[in-house]
């Protein structure tokens, strides 16, 4: 009798053998397909040039604006863009050949001329109000609201908030247009009506006080002012007259009516007086002009301040009569908060008809404030009524022109 001796190993590596050449015809089938769909591509775009010159195109915007929002991601490069005015920034571009498709490859080189002086006023400062602008008239949800206002704690970003970023990063991507940048973040919120900067130049601001001292920079001048016990003086921009941007002025002439504040004084409100043309547009405008007080005083801008001097101030940085009429708070403070708020030195704006008057200024007193979290601040719905019922009252819709005229 016959025997055979059975060995299950190499059965199993025949069977594994087996198996290894059908998937080797199925992977040679699947690479065949590739193979045959690649050459009907590069067949195509090299037939059809407007097509690869299109796809060229395309490429390199789309990767410009992904590199330089990854860029601006970064936390070294955002010190460098948002934190440091006096640098200079080389952008070295490449090409690298894929598919027959020539793709930009970018690497920046930012250098620091003097690394010392930090932004004190322009784009990295002042897009706070461009944010709480966009805010307000934003369609999104409160978390929105909250990561535009969220501020570092720690690191080289440490004390800059998250909008300032996001529009940094917006103006970027929009080729260093800031207007577009801000018109690009109203799109991200979904916003109605619109917000425009009112210029686009490189601005710092300085404050000079009463005993003499000046100082450079938005952020130095709470500090300052604490230190030298004295009031401010006057404040200017540095170039000093920059161009206006045209949609702003426009806005202005466009206007039915034209609201300065709330703000802060020095540092919110003058400063968009002080650029070319605006005060002088405001001032020819037949819009109904309305100065909305501040509720209370500030501390480091305004301690001691009366509503007159606010208004006085506004016109020695403006021009004389700006505006006519001022809308100031008659709601009540409870008690607590007013104490609250006086251990940090500050009080209610005191509200003086008799010189308000003298300055040409009519007050008009509307409680337009709420208590919301143990602050006090401009109720916006019963802003709104104000502001409204002053409108209706004191403009005449000309009939067939659609303006209005102020009585």
């Amino acid at each position: 009798m016959a025997s055979a001796t059975i060995n299950p190993t190499r059965m199993e590596l025949n069977r594994l053998k087996g198996r290894l050449k059908t998937a080797t015809r199925g992977h040679k089938l699947l690479k065949d397909k590739r193979d045959e769909l690649m050459k009907q591509f590069l067949d195509i775009v090299r037939r059809n040039r407007a097509l690869r010159s299109k796809v060229e195109q395309g490429l390199e915007r789309a990767n410009a604006a992904f590199t330089v929002a990854s860029a601006l991601m970064s936390p070294e490069m955002l010190e460098q863009a948002l934190l440091y005015p006096k640098q200079s920034v080389e952008l070295e571009m490449s090409f690298r050949n894929i598919m027959s498709v020539n793709v930009p490859q970018y690497q920046f080189h930012t250098r620091n001329e003097d690394p010392s002086e930090i932004y004190p006023y322009g784009f990295a400062q002042t897009s706070g109000e461009l944010d709480a602008a966009l805010e307000a008239l934003a369609n999104v949800e409160p978390l929105m609201g909250e990561l535009l206002h969220y501020r570092f704690t720690e690191g080289s970003l440490k004390g800059q908030s998250f909008g300032n970023l996001f529009l940094a990063a917006l103006n970027g991507i929009s080729g260093g247009s800031f207007d577009q940048a801000v018109s690009r973040m109203s799109q991200v919120l979904a916003i109605t009506g619109r917000v425009i900067p009112v210029t686009t130049s490189n601005v710092q601001l300085e404050a000079e006080f009463e005993n003499g001292t000046r100082v450079l920079g938005e952020s130095k001048i709470f500090y300052c002012k604490k230190r030298e016990d004295c009031r401010i003086r006057q404040v200017r921009l540095l170039p000093e007259h920059p161009p206006a941007l045209e949609a702003a002025l426009e806005a202005i002439r466009e206007a039915d009516m034209i609201l300065l504040g709330p703000g802060s004084l020095y540092t919110s409100i003058i400063p968009n007086l002080l650029v070319e043309g605006v005060a002088k547009a405001i001032a020819e405008s037949s819009a109904l002009k309305v100065y909305i007080a501040n509720v209370m005083t500030q501390e480091g801008e305004t301690e001691g301040y009366t509503n007159a001097d606010h208004i006085r101030a506004l016109f020695q940085h403006s021009l004389p009569e700006l505006f006519h009429l001022c809308l100031v708070n008659s709601s009540a403070i409870p008690p607590e908060v007013l104490e609250r708020y006086a251990r940090e030195g500050a009080e209610p704006l005191h509200y003086d008809k008799a010189k308000c008057a003298d300055l040409g200024v009519e007050l008009v007193s509307r409680p337009v404030s709420a208590v919301c979290d143990g602050y006090v601040r401009h109720d916006p719905e019963l802003l709104a009524a104000a502001l409204l019922e002053l409108h209706a009252q004191r403009s005449v819709r000309i009939a067939g022109q659609g303006r209005y005229r102020t009585e």
